[in-house]
Formats: C-alpha cells, sequence, structure tokens
C-alpha cells in the first residue's frame, strides 16, 4: 500500500492462495470441504493474472475439478484482486 492507502502492487498467487484457504475455512465450519464444491465464479482484475491464479487453484483441487467461470472485472471493493463465489454440496 502507498502512503495513500492504495494498492501499488500485489501478489495474486498469494491473494488466490488466502481466498481458498478461507473458502476452505467457511466450508468446513458448514460441514463441507473443498471436495464438495460444485462450481466457482472467479473475479480478476487483470486476466493477465489467469495463469498464476489457475497454478494456485490446481494445487487445491488436484484431481476433483468443479464447475468454474473465471471473469474479468473493472473493480472489486477493498483493494482485492480476486473475489470468488463458490458452490459446494453439504455432506
Amino acid at each position: 500500500m502507498g502512503p495513500d492507502g492504495k494498492k501499488i502492487s500485489y501478489d495474486i498467487k498469494l491473494e488466490t492462495q488466502a481466498t481458498l484457504e478461507n473458502i476452505r475455512k467457511i466450508l468446513k465450519s458448514a460441514g463441507s470441504d473443498l471436495e464438495d464444491v460444485i462450481e466457482v465464479n472467479t473475479y480478476l482484475l487483470d486476466m493477465k493474472d489467469f495463469k498464476s491464479y489457475n497454478e494456485i487453484f490446481a494445487n487445491y483441487f488436484p484431481t476433483h475439478r468443479p464447475a468454474r467461470t473465471t471473469i474479468a472485472v473493472a473493480g472489486l471493493p477493498g483493494d482485492i484482486s480476486i473475489e470468488m463465489k463458490v458452490i459446494a454440496a453439504k455432506r
């Protein structure tokens, strides 16, 4: 962050990992897990980040491949570079 509080750089791999870890925690608290994910909608600030995002995503879903849509957007709230919406089944 710069002195004005605005983001001046980011690491999409770290943001993707943090996002997926948060999703994992939320799913576990609801009696589910990443293996139960049916669909993922991902919003990226810049599609040039897709390759790095996809690399981390593949680590979290090595064999299970939920349906996925990835969209580039003009902005996200809270100075984030990635946002995900996940639909999962409950065990």
